[in-house]
């Protein structure tokens, strides 16, 4: 695969000058507040939304950091708006896929597979091995109310996706068994055969390690590749869709844990592909959508939906956001082919991509106001509360020459370092194009973590 093209270098975009200038007068006089940022808040100053969003068929909600409090529980108030005034269906989480299938059992009401027997499982226990974002009281939260609703709305329920592959569980290998099992037993054979060495027998971790430490991981990437072409095999029916799609996702985790060969599509931190393919999780939502017909939210943080197509990201190491152990991140800055990007190619004005931003607090690292140079901190001084605003709303030339420009944004994750603020960031693009809508919260707090 060659190389991509390196992004064009961004300019700084100043705090300062009379195009900042023209910036903040056009937010106070156009910005919608948003005077209650807390989950159960009433959703009237939301209206203007609608027209925000308008037909959009997929809306990214992307976070400046996973660790906040405010910017969570803000998510989880758009997701009420969405769901019950412009009826979206479908929440697809930068979780695992297998993860996911929990969480939408759990929100039904149905025995969650993966912890055996029939007994229900507690919210504690669902959310015991979660990624990082999730193991927080604000995001169970939002489980509770997609369940409370589902239980009010039996026949119109909402769902819930993992777009990710890093750690697929063994009940995903069941899943695609007993589909098998059902309705092509003659082929059963073969596809346990093929899963016999790649099923997890032990935690997902110590699977990824061993796999790992594998002299020739080719044999496993096969078998999961000759697997899929099993369930691809099955006539038309119900089940084979999904089932199929399982099989992708395993084929996906032994593809992303390899080493190697060249990355296919995305991936737990990445975001995407020279060639034009979507990543990784693009793909399962772009899947879902049109599995299920559902009008979908795509809640993730800022370098998975903003429409960028590259950006780059800069990032100091973190340890790993989910159960899954695995090397850090490296730190240096890299193009990024984003989830975004992908959805915005796909649905055209049919993807909208909503950024929530901040200024300052604690998440739960002590993070400074936003440094010179950040578009962030002419977005903090234009106004003293929260609020959100439409990019492609009318604005005069030099608001729009602003916005309009190569941007620097920041990005702040668990390996924040408060010294190096300006360096951690996207770039490689403009705030109109990255995003048709800004929400703004100006300090943050921590998540109440679960134990």
């Amino acid at each position: 695969m060659p190389a991509p093209a390196d992004p064009p270098e961004p300019l700084p975009v100043p705090d300062g000058g009379a195009g900042a200038t023209a910036v903040r007068h056009w937010i106070a006089g156009h910005a919608h507040p948003l005077p209650d940022v807390s989950a159960r808040a009433p959703l009237d100053h939301l209206a203007p939304l609608r027209a925000m969003v308008g037909d959009a068929r997929v809306v990214g909600l992307g976070a400046a950091t996973r660790g906040a409090a405010e910017l969570t529980t803000l998510a989880h108030q758009l997701i009420r708006y969405l769901v019950e005034e412009l009826g979206f269906r479908s929440l697809a989480l930068d979780e695992d896929w297998s993860k996911g299938l929990q969480y939408d059992a759990y929100a039904a009401g149905t025995t969650v597979p993966g912890y055996g027997g029939d007994g229900p499982v507690s919210p504690r226990e669902l959310l015991a091995d979660a990624g990082q974002p999730y193991r927080c009281a604000e995001f169970l939260a939002v489980l509770h109310w997609i369940r409370a609703f589902n239980q009010r709305h039996p026949d119109d329920r909402v769902r819930v996706v993992g777009l990710d592959r890093g750690a697929v569980e063994a009940h995903v290998y069941d899943a695609v068994t007993d589909h098998v099992r059902a309705t092509a037993p003659d082929r059963l054979p073969r596809l346990l055969d093929l899963y016999a060495a790649l099923r997890p027998s032990r935690p997902v971790a110590e699977h990824v390690r061993w796999y790992a430490a594998l002299p020739d991981q080719a044999p496993l990437r096969a078998a999961a590749r000759r697997a899929r072409e099993v369930v691809a095999g099955l006539p038309a029916g119900p089940g084979r869709a999904l089932a199929l799609r399982h099989a992708r996702v395993i084929e996906g985790f032994y593809a992303y844990h390899g080493r190697d060969q060249d990355p296919e599509p995305g991936g737990a931190d990445a975001v995407g592909e020279a060639d034009g393919s979507p990543p990784f999780m693009a793909e399962n939502a772009i899947w879902w959508h049109e599995h299920t017909g559902h009008r979908l939210i795509l809640w993730s943080g800022l370098a998975h939906t903003a429409d960028g197509a590259p950006l780059t990201a800069s990032h100091p190491p973190a340890a790993a956001l989910s159960a899954v152990a695995g090397p850090p991140p490296a730190a240096a800055p890299a193009p990024l082919w984003t989830e975004g990007g992908a959805l915005r190619r796909r649905f055209g004005a049919g993807y909208a991509s909503v950024a929530l931003m901040f200024g300052e607090g604690e998440a739960p690292h002590t993070i400074a106001p936003p440094s010179p140079g950040l578009a962030d901190a002419v977005l903090s001084t234009a106004r003293p509360d929260a609020y959100f605003l439409d990019l492609r709303a009318p604005q005069p030339v030099a608001a729009h020459t602003w916005f309009d420009a190569p941007a620097t944004v920041r990005v702040v994750g668990p390996g924040h370092e408060a010294e190096r603020d300006a360096d951690l960031h996207l770039a490689g693009g403009r705030l109109a194009s990255w995003f048709d809508v800004v929400a703004w919260v100006p300090r943050v707090t921590p998540l109440d973590r679960l134990p």
